[in-house]
């Protein structure tokens, strides 16, 4: 996954999000790991968006967890892109 912002005078906006280099599909649901920073930013971008909070865990156990259940991550690529 790769967050696509812009840089606008010292304020960066949301420009788009891509996996694979492919938009996503706002019909399809996606798992992600976040931290609580990001999470309260997600909120306010989008306040609709559902966020499921995993019980009491650590980044290492749930992506443990996720692995051991068939869950592969994707592939590594840059996953913040800023435009001018």
């Amino acid at each position: 996954m790769k967050i696509i912002v812009k840089n606008e005078e010292n304020r960066f906006s949301l420009k788009d999000i891509t996996i694979n280099d492919k938009k996503i599909d706002t019909e399809k649901e996606y798992s992600i790991l976040l931290t609580d920073t990001t999470k309260s930013i997600l909120k306010k971008i989008n306040p609709k968006c559902a966020i499921e909070q995993i019980g009491d865990t650590t980044l290492s156990s749930a992506w443990i967890a996720a692995m051991s259940n068939g869950q592969q991550p994707s592939a590594p690529e840059d996953y913040i892109e800023v435009e001018k």
